[in-house]
Parts: structure tokens; sequence; C-alpha cells
């Protein structure tokens, strides 16, 4: 048997767990994971995450790190898929060197899919823009003790798509909640509750204006998380041209859940500002 660091990328439905992290209870994303590495020869301890996200958040493509004690990591892509309950989904297995760390990834980005109420496609698209850049984002997170609260966002951008707004953010990191609620000032400022320079002014001061809210989690998909230089194909096996499901592909997790939550109840509804992202 050898010692093998190796980088697993994977793919999960956020509705069908408790959550992502394996401290918040036994069904999450996380403890799935430990649990078929463990039948792979996983040493205690080594398993590194690339990206948390909250309770509802899907991925298309999240990426962790363990070390395991293997012949070799051929087969190991559909060897961890048995082991794995349905909405979770392998797609990758690459080598790595022992110091490789996940969370440093080179950028990682996300989709957001929200039901129009009202809002205004232009006023919307000018709010994004906005956030462009380097920023102080102690207003559109909830800050972790230690955390550096500037971010740079790459890219910010909302388009209407088969009835819906469609918003899309790359950037190297972001803090917790981060997505959710630049999404939810957007929102406002579409709606006509603020305007773009009270987004302008949250990003100077570090002050949450009243009508900027946490927008909800099950329309977020984490889409990609790029580490350069993974082999990801090497070791993937007879699952190398694994699909994940048309329906996480299309961003459509959550959104039938959320329209029938819209009928149901009042909008803007109230929000528990401790949501995480």
């Amino acid at each position: 048997m050898a010692l093998h660091h190796v980088a697993i990328r994977f793919a999960y439905d956020g509705r069908r767990f408790d959550s992502y992290a394996r401290h918040l209870g036994d069904h999450t994303v996380e403890d799935w994971l430990i649990k078929a590495l463990r039948t792979q020869g996983y040493v205690e301890d080594s398993f590194r995450t690339g990206s948390r996200t909250d309770a509802g958040v899907s991925a298309l493509e999240n990426v962790c790190k363990a070390t395991i004690e293997r012949k070799t990591l051929r087969g190991l892509v559909p060897s961890l898929q048995k082991e794995v309950p349905e909405g979770l989904w392998i797609t990758g297995a690459a080598e790595v060197m022992a110091h490789w760390n996940p969370r440093h990834a080179h950028t990682r980005s996300y989709r957001y899919a929200a039901v129009p109420h009202g809002e205004d496609l232009a006023r919307m698209q000018a709010a994004c823009q906005e956030f462009i850049g380097r920023h102080l984002m102690t207003a559109f997170a909830k800050m972790e003790e230690g955390r550096n609260p500037e971010r740079t966002v790459r890219a910010f951008t909302v388009e209407a798509a088969d009835g819906l707004w469609l918003f899309r953010t790359t950037s190297d990191g972001y803090l917790w909640n981060q997505v959710r609620r630049m999404v939810g000032a957007v929102q406002a400022v579409g709606r006509g509750e603020a305007e773009v320079a009270d987004i302008k002014e949250s990003l100077k001061t570090g002050e949450r204006h009243k009508a900027f809210h946490l927008a909800r989690a099950s329309g977020l998909l984490l889409e990609r998380i790029e580490h350069e230089g993974l082999a990801w194909d090497q070791y993937a096996g007879r699952l190398g041209a694994h699909r994940v499901p048309q329906v996480l592909q299309e961003a459509d997790v959550g959104l039938m859940l959320a329209r029938h939550l819209h009928e149901l109840a009042p909008w803007p509804e109230k929000l528990n500002a401790d949501d995480a992202d």
C-alpha cells in the first residue's frame, strides 16, 4: 500500500443534506465524503474542504483533499460513488502534493437564480457593477473572527433567463453570506427600495442599508472552484464522462420549491440575519 494525497471533485444537491459542514449533523456532505473515504484507506483527520456552503446551497463543482492509503488511485472515483447517497456525485480525483490546500483556489464562481418580484433589470445591472473590484465587504457578509473583510470581486452580472433573474459572480474567495447578501442588495435596488449609491456607501462604511436582505439559499449554486494544474481525468476511471444530473447543470436546484414558497408567503419575507451563505 502507498500513501496518496488526493484532491476529490464532487457535486451535490444541497436540499438532500442537513448541511455541508460535518459538525452540524451526521447527514451532511462532509460526513458522507469521509465515510466513503474510510472505505478507501482514509487517514484520519486529513480531510480538508475547498468551499463551505450553507444548508440548502448546492454545488456543481466543489473540491476536498484527503490522504488515503491505497495501492493506486485507479478506480477511486467509482469506488467512492458507490458509498455515497443519492444527491452526491464524485466527479474526479487528482494526486496532489502534501502541502496542497483546497482552500487556496484560483477562482470561485457562483450562480444565483431568483424568481422575479418586479425588479428593474437596468437598475440591477448598474448595482452589480458597484461590487466589481476590491472592497470592504463587512456590510455584505457575516463576519467571522480573524477573517480579512476585504474581497476582490472579479465579475458580477445579472440577466433575464427563462423567466428568472440569473446572477453570476466570480472571485478569488467569498465571506460567509457574501453572495446571497450581494444578490439581496441588488434586488433591493431593482425594486426601488434602495439606490446604487446606497451600495457604494455600504461598501465604503461597512454599514448595511436597512433594505439589504439575505437572499434565499435555494437559488444558490457553486458552479466552479478552479485550481491550477490539477489533472482531474487521470483517475476518473469509468466515471470520467460522468455527468451531474441535468437539473443541477441547469441551476434549477430549489427553484420549483422557491416558486411554491413564494405562493405561500408574502414578499419580502422576514429572513434570519444569522443565515449563512
